[in-house]
């Protein structure tokens, strides 16, 4: 178990749901407790955008999750235009760069903090 940032990293998603350090403890250790699967329909994405220093996603449930590109190294490099090059993923929870060979889901996005 690690801290960064004031964040508790194994139990950083279950926090931001509320839930206390000891209940975030005994709901991970349990086989199919409820947590973001990817077939979850709020966690599809409706529309995403690229911009300088940003990469920002809306789901369907109206949240938005805006995070640094810097976090992720390959589209942070990367030029603009290829930023731009992007499509949704089938199941819809997902952004992927084919050229830059990088796929970035909306749990992945949450799970990292993104606001």
């Amino acid at each position: 178990m690690r801290r960064t940032g004031g964040v508790w990293r194994e139990h950083a998603s279950a926090r931001w749901r509320g839930f206390s350090r000891s209940q975030a403890k005994r709901r991970q250790g349990r086989k199919g407790s409820k947590t973001a699967r990817p077939s979850d329909p709020d966690l599809r994405i409706k529309r995403a955008s690229v911009q300088r220093y940003r990469l920002r996603a809306e789901l369907y449930d109206e949240r938005v999750i805006a995070v640094p590109l810097s976090w992720f190294p390959k589209l942070y490099k990367a030029k603009p235009e290829r930023r731009q090059e992007w499509i949704l993923n089938e199941a819809g929870d997902g952004i992927v760069w084919k050229r830059l060979g990088l796929s970035i889901t909306a749990p992945q996005l949450l799970s990292m903090g993104g606001k």
